[in-house]
């Protein structure tokens, strides 16, 4: 790592000591990722309004979550990374695929760097939000929404 970090390495260090509570075991396992949290992590409804809603979480179990989810992403970036210079070295008869891979890769870095910067953003569908909630009325519709910890529960 670079003696002097720029700024955006500062900023991110600071946002993910704040999302990852200490003694949190970190542990990039490929099955870990905020979707099937959504189904079998521990969380439970606090509250609602028809833009967000909160949920108590277990902060350590969710940053685990968070740092597997982002070192998945990094993977796939690395991958759509390793293509789009191997394509610079031959010649294809078609450029698409190249741009496709870079347009992939651009979005698992930023995905990734979401996760680290606590503010991971997700696409929910109207029975994703059930998942979370339950039946409680007023919730907000589906959509992209932003995932923040905060000290005992997330803000969707």
């Amino acid at each position: 790592m670079a003696k002097n970090p720029g700024p955006v390495v500062r900023y991110l260090s600071e946002k993910l000591l704040d999302a990852i509570p200490e003694f949190t075991e970190l542990e990039p396992f490929r099955d870990k990722n905020l979707n099937n949290w959504r189904m079998n992590g521990a969380y439970s409804f606090h509250s609602a309004t028809s833009k967000s809603f909160k949920l108590v979480v277990n902060s350590r179990e969710y940053a685990a979550v968070i740092f597997a989810d982002a070192q998945h992403l990094l993977n796939h970036a690395s991958e759509h990374r390793a293509h789009v210079l191997d394509n610079s070295l031959t010649t294809e008869p078609s450029p698409s695929w190249t741009f496709v891979s870079l347009y992939y890769f651009s979005l698992f870095i930023a995905m990734a760097w979401s996760r680290v910067s606590n503010n991971a953003v997700l696409y929910l569908d109207k029975d994703a939000i059930k998942e979370f909630c339950g039946t409680v009325v007023g919730l907000p519709g589906g959509g992209a929404f932003r995932c923040q910890d905060r000290p005992g529960y997330i803000r969707v």
